[in-house]
């Protein structure tokens, strides 16, 4: 949780790049989890409670908008995990939390879980096979994510490449 405080910090007193949809009820986030048939991460469930979803700067977020999970459109991360897996074969364990631009997600990987219930973001590309996927680990869990999205919109100068293909 160390790291999604600081992150937390530092969107709060930047909050003129800041433009997230605002908190989700927790029974708005219970629904979510039962939509995708999975449970989220402490730190990611935190995250949509006191955010939902949005962009600080130009990194956009995705999270939870509302109830209608079928029929929505970005940044709602519920509905655009639903679609793609439907779509793109998307893992029942991924959750796409960020879209790179190059095709590639990242995504909140349930099914590797520490003592805390925490789980990695690992990188997702649609049309390739499970055992062509990198599964590459981009964060360490969803706070750590985070520190890192507002450390590159804010130093953007110390941003590393974010091609992960």
């Amino acid at each position: 949780m160390d790291s999604y405080e600081i992150a937390v910090r530092r969107i709060r007193e930047n909050l003129a790049p800041a433009d997230f949809v605002g908190p989700r009820s927790e029974e708005l986030v219970k629904s979510a989890e039962a939509a995708l048939g999975l449970t989220f991460s402490p730190t990611y469930r935190r995250f949509l409670l006191e955010f939902g979803a949005g962009a600080f700067g130009s990194q956009e977020i995705y999270g939870v908008l509302g109830d209608n999970f079928r029929s929505s459109g970005v940044p709602d991360g519920i509905w655009f995990t639903l679609l793609e897996r439907e779509q793109a074969g998307l893992p029942r364990h991924l959750v796409i939390v960020y879209d790179m631009g190059d095709g590639e997600w990242l995504c909140l990987n349930r099914s590797i879980k520490d003592s805390s219930d925490e789980s990695p973001i690992t990188a997702f590309q649609p049309g390739f096979s499970a055992e062509a996927q990198s599964n590459e680990v981009v964060s360490e869990n969803f706070g750590s994510f985070l520190l890192m999205l507002t450390n590159w919109e804010l130093h953007p100068q110390h941003s590393p490449d974010m091609n992960l293909g």
